[in-house]
């Protein structure tokens, strides 16, 4: 647990020296975000009575993904209705323009 707390804090000083200006690396941000991931689990292990729960939490997050979706076409379709029902006034101005 020490090492990957030391590992987890060389991470984040490594991923706050790429983005500050003095580097700027994208890259080495990225790569020091996958180590800090990796440093979580020698920190904090998931043991077998917790895992029911992550899998519990990721089907309430597809619930709602599929909610987001539904109201997302819900609401397009409401706003499609809308403008389908304003009348349509001809461009009188484009009509002008050919002659």
């Amino acid at each position: 647990m020490v090492h990957g707390q030391a590992v987890q804090c060389a991470a984040y000083v490594l991923m706050a020296l790429a983005n500050s200006p003095v580097l700027d690396s994208a890259r080495l941000t990225f790569a020091m975000m996958l180590v800090q991931s990796a440093s979580s689990g020698m920190i904090a292990p998931a043991r077998d009575d917790a895992r029911g729960s992550y899998m519990a939490v990721n089907g309430l997050v597809l619930q709602g993904a599929k909610l987001t979706g539904l109201s997302g076409l819900f609401l397009v379709s409401r706003v499609v209705l809308r403008l389908e029902q304003r009348p349509h006034f001809p461009l009188s101005h484009a009509k002008g323009a050919a002659d």
